[in-house]
């Protein structure tokens, strides 16, 4: 097989991942041996068949991180300098062995990044060489597949280059505890750093505190102010980002041979979607349907006439972070866009989606 010699190939669970140029876009396989002797069966599957205009070429660097089933590539093409661009899989145990069963290609943007220079899986913990302007800056990400905060916090809020006032943060970099001011009745703290692009404050949980709560926000200079005496309270501090996800057009698929084919001459008419979602404590959904306004439909981790069910309260978030989520639509499948959003630290996940609709047949396709 064709081989970049730019990008150094990566052994991932006994298969090994190399990098193909394919024009302006990089091509990713999967090399295995299967069998023994005379059934000795070498293959190298592509894993960007479905996506082949979405990874740039020019790629520099592979790595994976072989514990939480995923590989991080960047790419050294003008526009595309400040992404890490992210393969997830998941694999299901079958009586012939591990089989995936799910896989996704996404992409992370750094905002204020000229450009990645590098990036190092090891242990679950992603390094990074960032260059911003005229300096580089060695980062690290933690890019476990799994909530791990320390108690009493029920999940870790997710913010980039997050500090905070607990000893989680290095004393070096540690916030100190927020100023109060009795007159105003304000709470201000200094960060150790320049905002460079929207940061928050969000309250931390402690015994005192149920925690989760937005105290303030800044876009430049390095102090955050917010209403009330947070000075005895831990409280973390980062920029927010953006999490989005589009789903596939919503239409129906027919077995043909060994696979799948759209039925074309059936129009599908969809009534609503079923979400699961797992450790999750926020998202919307926004439905974009042809010639209708935007409709959003927020997840917030309230269960109406449920127990409990107190804004801030994290008794119960290991009953209501997962369950089934409907998603009203109401729109011909193939015309609509539906798509998941969450721009707030709080976590949110995903397994399935199953959509409910009609399917009309006006016309019989001839194989």
């Amino acid at each position: 097989y064709e081989i970049d010699p730019d990008v150094r190939p990566v052994p991932v669970a006994g298969t090994i991942i190399f990098c193909q140029t394919n024009g302006q876009w990089s091509q990713f396989r999967e090399f295995s041996v299967r069998g023994a002797g005379t059934a000795l069966v070498a293959d190298a599957s592509d894993l960007t068949g479905y996506v082949s205009s979405f990874i740039p070429g020019d790629a520099t660097k592979l790595t994976a991180n072989d514990t939480g089933n995923a590989w991080f590539v960047i790419s050294d093409q003008q526009g595309y300098q400040d992404r890490i661009y992210v393969f997830k899989y998941f694999y299901r145990n079958t009586g012939q062995g591990a089989e995936r069963v799910q896989s996704s290609w996404s992409y992370w943007k750094f905002s204020g990044a000229d450009k990645v220079l590098q990036v190092l899986c090891v242990q679950e913990v992603l390094f990074l060489l960032v260059q911003y302007g005229s300096e580089v800056w060695l980062e690290k990400m933690p890019v476990a597949d799994r909530l791990s905060d320390v108690a009493p916090s029920p999940y870790p809020l997710l913010l980039d280059r997050r500090v905070s006032t607990t000893t989680e943060t290095p004393a070096a970099i540690r916030v100190s505890a927020g100023t109060y001011n009795a007159t105003s009745k304000t709470t201000t703290w200094t960060l150790p750093y320049t905002i460079e692009a929207p940061t928050q404050a969000w309250s931390g949980f402690s015994s005192t505190n149920k925690g989760g709560v937005l105290l303030g926000s800044a876009v430049s200079g390095n102090q955050i102010t917010a209403q009330g005496d947070w000075s005895a309270e831990p409280v973390f501090f980062g920029e927010v980002y953006d999490f989005a996800y589009r789903f596939t057009r919503f239409k129906l698929y027919k077995e043909v041979g060994s696979g799948k084919s759209a039925a074309n001459v059936e129009r599908t008419q969809v009534r609503h979607a079923k979400l699961r979602y797992h450790g999750t404590g926020y998202f919307e959904a926004w439905v974009m349907a042809e010639r209708r306004p935007k409709a959003v439909y927020t997840f917030d981790g309230t269960v109406l006439g449920s127990r409990n069910s107190v804004v801030g309260n994290d008794a119960d978030f290991d009953r209501y972070s997962q369950g089934v989520f409907t998603i009203p639509i109401q729109s011909k499948g193939e015309t609509c866009i539906v798509e998941l959003h969450n721009d707030t630290p709080i976590p949110c996940k995903f397994s399935t989606c199953e959509w409910v609709g009609l399917v009309s047949t006006r016309a019989r396709s001839m194989q």
